[in-house]
């Protein structure tokens, strides 16, 4: 019978830290997701006029999130992607995105350490079309995950020849695609877009 104690106490040793890593591990994403839910609507209502800290139970005003959500830096960015997303099919194809890396606004969107890579993927994630020539920039510690290694990372800044209409065309041509939508912008949150129609390759 002592034996069996002894077995038990040293069971029990193990199962309680097995226990408590696993209950935190299990707590872990929805704490971070919730935190995360409520730094944006801060930032929402702050971006709506609303002064100070406001108090946790009164972040769920629609009225005022959607007034933050209207006024916030990357609300025409993402709404000019979202609209590219209704391009019809048969167009969508041929058709790629370039954005020049001196739309700093769209390359620093996320500003967290580590999050540069990630960038890029905005743009076929919210239009459903593909973005050419879409390193991040050459400063950007790209991460070694989601295949980003295949892909020849930046050395240099990118150029005003890498930037013309020919050149812009050749890289989509290159690809197969004939049609290239540029979509630039300035600090202000202004998002302008441009056709280029690309003589086809083949």
């Amino acid at each position: 019978m002592r034996g069996v104690r002894v077995s038990h106490l040293w069971l029990a040793a193990l199962a309680v830290p097995i226990g408590i890593t696993m209950i935190l591990n299990v707590m872990r994403a929805p704490l971070t997701a919730l935190r995360a839910n409520l730094t944006l609507r801060r930032e929402l209502y702050a971006e709506a006029g609303v002064q100070g800290r406001p108090p946790l139970m009164s972040l769920a005003d629609p009225r005022l999130l959607d007034k933050g959500l209207h006024h916030a830096p990357e609300y025409a960015l993402i709404s000019t992607l979202r609209e590219l997303d209704r391009t019809p099919p048969a167009l969508k194809r041929r058709t790629v995105v370039f954005i020049p890396q001196t739309y700093a606004p769209f390359w620093r969107l996320w500003s967290e350490h580590g999050r540069c890579s990630y960038v890029p993927f905005i743009v076929p994630a919210t239009s459903g079309l593909a973005l050419i020539d879409g390193m991040p920039p050459a400063d950007c510690d790209l991460t070694v995950q989601y295949g980003m290694t295949r892909y020849k990372r930046r050395t240099a800044p990118q150029q005003a020849a890498d930037v013309t209409p020919s050149a812009i065309c050749a890289k989509a041509n290159a690809k197969g695609f004939s049609r290239v939508i540029v979509l630039d912008g300035d600090e202000s949150g202004a998002v302008t877009t441009r056709t280029l129609e690309c003589a086809s390759s083949g």
